[in-house]
């Protein structure tokens, strides 16, 4: 579960840095604003989704 919440979020750092810099690129001035709010929003998000999901056995050894 832990390495599909990292690709998830990797993917949406992706996405919003993408988007950040096209919206720069277009003049526009909200470019950081997006990158930004998904630094901001996305590590709280995927702490959520860690606390609240099942605990997972270790292997006993």
């Amino acid at each position: 579960m832990l390495r599909q919440l990292m690709i998830a979020y990797d993917a949406g750092w992706a996405v919003a840095a993408a988007v950040g810099l096209l919206v720069a690129w277009q003049g526009g001035a909200a470019g950081g604003e997006v990158w930004m709010g998904y630094q901001a929003v996305a590590p709280i998000a995927m702490a959520a989704r860690l606390v609240a999901a099942r605990p997972v056995r270790a292997a006993s050894g």
